[in-house]
């Protein structure tokens, strides 16, 4: 899988040669959702707009953009790390359909049991983001429980940046490859 974005080459090195890298992490995660649960995930959602891997790698391409060619002097490492690793989790939930895709999205993530990707802590900042990603919920009120600007592991983390960054670069991918009409005329017409 190519790593042409500013932000893979970034995490990629954050922490070169560490065994569990963020990078490293981000990766293994990325590999599995994009090859296997999203093209399942289009597959049971016929008629809607694209929630598939060209769209996450469309997402990530935006987040590549608006933190520009230096993200971890915008970022630490794990914030990196974080944000991208929700934007890969943030739509799984259409799985198991359309509806409430967010919450199920967390519901999914708290589930998955890769212990190698993230572990508690990690989950609970990706969560809030996942859940907070689209335009209708309240981020601030999603990130509450955590402080502006915390400390894990000797990473600064600011849970608000990381779910605002996953809703602004989601939102950005709002255009005519998310809905083709020619797709969707066939679709309709086998109704």
């Amino acid at each position: 899988m190519d790593h042409n974005l500013s932000i893979e080459r970034a995490l990629a090195s954050a922490d070169p040669g560490a065994e569990a890298s963020f990078f490293a992490r981000y990766v293994t995660l990325k590999e599995r959702l994009l090859t296997k649960e999203y093209p399942m995930a289009m597959a049971g959602f016929p008629g809607g707009n694209d929630h598939g891997p060209g769209h996450i790698v469309r997402v990530l391409g935006y987040l590549d953009q608006l933190v520009g060619p230096s993200p971890l002097q915008i970022l630490s490492p794990y914030e990196l790390y974080l944000v991208m690793s929700a934007i890969l989790y943030h739509d799984v939930g259409i799985l198991r359909g359309r509806k409430d895709h967010a919450e199920t999205s967390a519901v999914l993530l708290a589930e998955d049991e890769n212990p190698y990707v993230f572990d508690a802590v990690d989950k609970d900042y990706i969560e809030s983001a996942v859940v907070s990603h689209s335009s209708s919920a309240d981020i601030r009120g999603r990130c509450a429980r955590f402080e502006d600007e915390e400390v894990v592991r000797g990473h600064r983390v600011h849970p608000q940046w990381i779910a605002a960054l996953v809703r602004l670069a989601d939102e950005l991918d709002e255009d005519a490859r998310r809905g083709s009409a020619d797709l969707e005329a066939k679709l309709v017409r086998h109704r």
